[in-house]
C-alpha cells in the first residue's frame, strides 16, 4: 500500500534496473494478522499452500450493493494455520483454479496473496479484492523454505 502526501514526489524510471525485485512483498505473522483484522490501514500479504478452492458463488454483502461473486481458496501458512482468502469479483472469477487443480495433481500448490484486508467473518479469514494480487509458485526464498518444511 502507498500512501502520497502533498509533499511526495515521484520520479519516472524509464529503465528497470537489473536488481530490481520481480515480488514486492512483506510476508505477515500470525500476531500482525491478529493485530490487522479488520484495519484497513495496511494491506497484508501472505504464502501458504493451496488445500482447497471453492466454485464461485454470489452473496449480498452491507457494503456492496446487489450480488457479488465470491470464491474462498483455503491455504495452510508456514505456521500450519488454515486461512480461508476470499476473493471477490473480478478477482474471484480470474483465480487459475483449473490449472492450479491440474497442477496440483503431481505438486502442492503455493500462492503468494499480496493486497489483502483481515476480516473477522465468523473468524479470521483474508478480503481480495481489486488491490489483491496472487503469483502462483512464485519462485522466491520462502516458497522453497515452505515446500522443504512439509517433507
Amino acid at each position: 500500500m502507498l500512501v502520497f502526501t502533498k509533499w511526495t514526489k515521484v520520479e519516472e524510471i524509464l529503465a528497470v534496473p537489473p536488481a530490481f525485485p520481480m515480488y514486492a512483498y512483506s510476508i505477515a505473522s500470525q500476531e500482525q494478522l491478529q493485530a490487522r483484522m479488520d484495519s484497513r490501514a495496511q494491506f497484508t500479504d501472505v504464502i501458504g499452500v493451496i488445500t482447497a478452492i471453492s466454485n464461485t458463488g454470489t452473496t449480498q454483502t452491507k457494503l456492496r450493493q446487489g450480488d457479488n461473486t465470491k470464491r474462498t481458496v483455503t491455504i495452510q501458512t508456514p505456521s500450519n494455520i488454515l486461512l480461508d482468502v476470499v476473493l471477490w469479483s473480478e478477482r474471484a472469477t480470474a483465480f487459475p483454479t483449473d490449472q492450479i487443480l491440474k497442477d496440483g495433481q503431481t505438486s502442492p500448490q503455493v500462492v503468494l496473496f499480496v493486497g489483502t484486508l483481515v476480516k473477522s467473518f465468523g473468524g479470521m479469514s483474508l478480503s481480495g479484492s481489486s488491490s489483491c494480487k496472487w503469483y502462483i509458485n512464485p519462485d522466491i526464498s520462502d516458497t522453497k523454505k515452505l515446500l522443504a518444511s512439509r517433507v
